[in-house]
């Protein structure tokens, strides 16, 4: 039995990421529903993962990682990773991956930090992370 069993996801928002600032439309109405202007992070490229009513993001220009309530927009928590630049996020189970710049970053749910690596000798270009069944890649032009 995987984590996701019996879980059904509020699919009634499209959420759009554009230069630092999130919004959330109303998929059958069109209508903007709330705005998060992400305030301290910059207005690079974001990367954003959506899972279980939560939204995690990064900004390239920023440190930091930011988890956002679904249905709100409400900022959770917010924590620092150990580079900046475009990130790869994957979320398997109760873990949270960041890899940016050849740095992997390894997060509770709640924002803790449970480890970080700097993969010596793997360079710091655009990093991709998976594990069996998912995987996550940025490259230097935002292309999946």
């Amino acid at each position: 039995m995987s984590y996701r069993d019996g879980v059904t996801e509020d699919r009634s928002k499209v959420i759009v990421a554009v230069h630092g600032q999130v919004a959330a439309v109303d998929v059958a109405t069109g209508k903007e529903q709330w705005r998060n202007e992400l305030r301290g992070l910059g207005h690079g490229v974001v990367e954003m993962l959506i899972a279980d009513a939560r939204i995690y993001l990064v900004v390239e220009s920023a440190v930091d990682v930011v988890c956002l309530e679904y249905a709100t927009g409400k900022e959770l928590w917010r924590t620092a990773t150990a580079s900046n630049g475009r990130a790869s996020l994957l979320r398997d189970g109760a873990r949270l991956f960041v890899a940016r710049r050849g740095y992997l970053d390894c997060f509770d749910l709640e924002g803790n930090n449970l480890w970080s690596n700097g993969l010596s000798g793997l360079g710091s270009g655009p990093t991709t992370v998976g594990v069996p069944g998912s995987v996550s890649r940025a490259d230097s032009e935002g292309a999946r």
